[in-house]
């Protein structure tokens, strides 16, 4: 096989499945809260989506019920802030509106880009997850919760159109072999 054509072909391949490594998560939170008497329960709801790096490209967590001011909204839109540590296994979300929201979510193990699901910690910090109204207000600490990602079964478009080259060629390389052969028998 010609050097060009192989190096058309590996390239062709590796650029394919560099792309599809580089697809954006979204995970699906969904998270109960209660206070020390088990009572005021909170839920928190939404999405979040992080790109190949783990940074945020977009969220939109809500949370409801709870001690007066934990109630509120967590988006990218909105002002709010969201931080995930370097290790990946701890999400913080802060909210814009006064009192100001915090959403504290460490994980039971860090967030890849492989899907699946990974439940939250319970309890209250530091290793718990915990959703409060201001940093030093009341605070509701999580009784269940996980994020979700269902990685999608059906290939993006953008990569199957890089696999292109690489079954280009392969297509060229099988001509070229069968065209040599029947040189060599003529």
């Amino acid at each position: 096989m010609k050097p060009f054509l192989k190096t058309f072909i590996i390239l062709g391949m590796a650029f394919a499945f560099s792309m599809h490594l580089s697809a954006d998560t979204v995970w699906d939170l969904s998270a109960t809260f209660q206070d020390f008497f088990g009572a005021d329960t909170a839920t928190a709801t939404g999405t979040f989506t992080l790109d190949p790096s783990f940074d945020f490209v977009s969220y939109d967590i809500t949370v409801t019920g709870g001690f007066p001011g934990i109630a509120g909204n967590y988006n990218s839109s909105g002002g709010s802030d969201a931080f995930i540590s370097p290790s990946h296994d701890s999400i913080d979300f802060q909210g814009d509106s006064f009192p100001f929201q915090f959403l504290g979510l460490n994980l039971q193990s860090p967030v890849t880009s492989a899907g699946g699901t990974i439940n939250l910690n319970t309890g209250f910090i530091p290793t718990g997850s915990i959703a409060c109204s201001t940093a030093l207000g009341p605070c509701e600490s999580l009784v269940k919760g996980s994020i979700t990602d269902a990685p999608s079964a059906t290939p993006e478009p953008s990569t199957i159109l890089l696999c292109v080259p690489a079954l280009l060629g392969i297509a060229l390389f099988r001509r070229r072999k069968a065209t040599a052969n029947q040189l060599a028998v003529s």
